[in-house]
C-alpha cells in the first residue's frame, strides 16, 4: 500500500510541475513589475532567472497587460538589424511573434486586442468620406502639424493582433551586437511604450 501510494504522489508530482512552473513565470513577472511598463534587462542571469532561458546575445524587455481593459499597444524602435516580439499567455505559452522584417522602418507599432472582444475597428463606411492625408482617411477640419501627420503615417504601419485569453505578457528582445550598442539599446528600451 505504501509502495502504491508513494507511485502514485510521484506520478501527480510529474505531471503537474510543468502546470504550477508555467504559472509561476507568470505570478513572477506580476509581482515584480508594473502593469503596461516595459522593464530592460540587461543582465542575462536575471532573465534566465525570470523566464527560465534566454539567449546571452540579446536585451530583454518584458511588459505584462490585461486586455480586459482594452487594446494594449507596443511601440519600439530597434536601433540594431535584429528585433523579435512574443507575446505569451499567462500560462507562459508562446501565443504570437514577429520580428523586424515586418515593419519597413525598423519600429515596433504593434496593437493586441482580445479575440472576440466588442472593440472592433471603424467600419470602412463611416471612414470613407473623411479626407485623406497620404492615403489615410483623417477626420479634420484644420490643416495638420507635422506631428499629427507622422502620427497618421506610424498608425498606417500599425499591426494589429487578437490573442485568446484575458491576460498576457510581451518580451522584447533586441540583438546586442556589440559592446557600443549598449546605449542605443538602453535609449530604445526606455524610449520604449507598453500602453
Amino acid at each position: 500500500l505504501l509502495l502504491v501510494l508513494s507511485g502514485l504522489i510521484h506520478i501527480i508530482a510529474i505531471l503537474t510541475t510543468p502546470f504550477f512552473a508555467q504559472k509561476k513565470v507568470w505570478q513572477h513577472i506580476t509581482s515584480s513589475m508594473p502593469e503596461k511598463e516595459i522593464t530592460a534587462f540587461f543582465n542575462y542571469k536575471d532573465i534566465k532567472d525570470l523566464l527560465g532561458q534566454a539567449d546571452p546575445a540579446m536585451v530583454y524587455g518584458v511588459c505584462w497587460f490585461s486586455l480586459n481593459q482594452g487594446p494594449v499597444t507596443l511601440v519600439a524602435e530597434g536601433p540594431t538589424r535584429f528585433w523579435n516580439v512574443t507575446i505569451y499567455n499567462d500560462d507562459a505559452e508562446a501565443i504570437y511573434s514577429l520580428h523586424n522584417e515586418v515593419s519597413e522602418s525598423n519600429l515596433l507599432n504593434l496593437e493586441i486586442r482580445k479575440a472576440g472582444s466588442k472593440q472592433e475597428e471603424p467600419e470602412p463606411s463611416l471612414i470613407s468620406s473623411l479626407p485623406l492625408i497620404n492615403g489615410i482617411p483623417t477626420p479634420s477640419s484644420r490643416p495638420l502639424s507635422k506631428a499629427e501627420e507622422e502620427t497618421l503615417l506610424e498608425d498606417d504601419q500599425k499591426i494589429r493582433t487578437r490573442v485568446k485569453g484575458d491576460n498576457a505578457f510581451a518580451v522584447l528582445k533586441i540583438f546586442r551586437s556589440s559592446p557600443p550598442y549598449q546605449k542605443l539599446i538602453q535609449e530604445a528600451f526606455e524610449e520604449a511604450e507598453c500602453r
